[in-house]
């Protein structure tokens, strides 16, 4: 069994006008046998933190459609970050959306970077996901979550 990832690094300074471009040709003439596209932490934002709220009240139904759009063109499953508004407040948050375009499932970063103030401006998520993509299983995780084996253990 093989399972292809494809990773995409954003400026989000360049994909202020996600309707046309190089960016959105780019993404769309990739390889249609991946199974999960992978985009960045606060995908079409940047790492704003202290910018959290305002974003999230900003961007939510634009990264929806966009990404949702994007899933369902390239029929693939694809994992996007985004700052979101929840019943806690403000989060970090992973969505995977799924080859035709509908929400799966949402991971809301669990250890917050106090050294960036995450801790000041954003809420932690308390549950740990795990899905699976073409077969497999897949738990998003959101940068410095990483640094916590402990969440991997629950999952293996």
């Amino acid at each position: 069994m093989t399972f292809i990832l494809g990773a995409v690094p954003l400026d989000p300074e360049k994909v202020a006008d996600l309707g046309s471009g190089q960016f959105v040709d780019e993404v769309l003439s990739l390889d249609k046998s991946i199974d999960l596209l992978v985009f960045p932490e606060c995908s079409l934002t940047g790492f704003y933190p202290t910018k959290a709220s305002e974003l999230a009240l900003n961007e939510e139904k634009r990264f929806s459609d966009f990404f949702s759009g994007l899933a369902a063109s390239l029929k693939t499953n694809v994992l996007a970050g985004a700052f979101r508004v929840t019943a806690t407040g403000v989060q970090n948050q992973a969505v995977l959306f799924s080859s035709s375009g509908t929400e799966v499932v949402t991971y809301s970063k669990k250890n917050l970077f106090r050294l960036a103030g995450e801790d000041k401006f954003l809420s932690s998520g308390d549950d740990s996901i795990l899905t699976s993509v073409a077969g497999f299983a897949v738990s998003p995780k959101i940068c410095y979550d990483l640094r916590f084996p402990d969440c991997f253990y629950d999952q293996a």
